[in-house]
């Protein structure tokens, strides 16, 4: 997996149900290809990814979220 794709993993994870754009993913994992990253996710890595169109003062973008289970933690007794 490229480093540009594991940040953008870790961001969504990170940001839950909140999701991921284009420009939250330039700040904070400094990619500017988040389509591309999203991509590789789903059909190289397997994620699961959905996406739903925004409107921010006319302009549209997209916000990916990752539909992930949680990790279950395992307590022997």
């Amino acid at each position: 997996m490229k480093p540009s794709t594991a940040r953008v993993l870790a961001l969504l994870r990170a940001n839950g149900s909140a999701g991921l754009s284009d420009l939250e993913a330039l700040e904070h994992a400094h990619t500017t290809r988040l389509a591309a990253r999203i991509h590789e996710l789903r059909f190289i890595e397997h994620y699961t990814i959905t996406a739903t169109l925004e409107t921010h003062k006319g302009v549209r973008y997209a916000r990916y979220v990752l539909r992930e289970a949680p990790v279950q933690m395992v307590v022997g007794l």
